[in-house]
């Protein structure tokens, strides 16, 4: 029993350090935008490509993203009619940015 115990903790320790430095291998990656080349031959594609990875950028495409989750926890069955136009304007409003955030990404 001693015996199996000793050499069931081993391979536990092997699992372990094998997945222990997996991860540090994962967290270890660059950021992605540092692959990419900005263009150079189109000074606009160059202008939004500067805009798409700037941290601003970022920031300001995580506070729609925040703003967007309280403004669906406000929705109701029970609100009236000002209410639910008010959230159909700001579910457009939404859809604009984030599909404008995909287009200029891809741009």
């Amino acid at each position: 029993i001693d015996t199996f115990q000793t050499v069931s903790q081993e391979v536990k320790g092997l699992h372990r350090s094998t997945t222990m430095s997996d991860m540090s291998d994962a967290t270890s990656l660059t950021d992605p935008s540092e692959g990419v080349q900005r263009p150079l031959a189109n000074r606009f594609r160059g202008l939004v490509f500067d805009i798409v990875t700037a941290t601003w950028f970022e920031l300001t495409i995580a506070a729609l993203i925040a703003l967007n989750v309280f403004v669906m926890a406000c929705e109701s069955t029970k609100a009236g009619i000002p209410q639910q136009q008010l959230l159909a304007v700001a579910d457009v409003f939404f859809n604009l940015c984030f599909a404008t955030e995909v287009v200029a990404k891809q741009f």
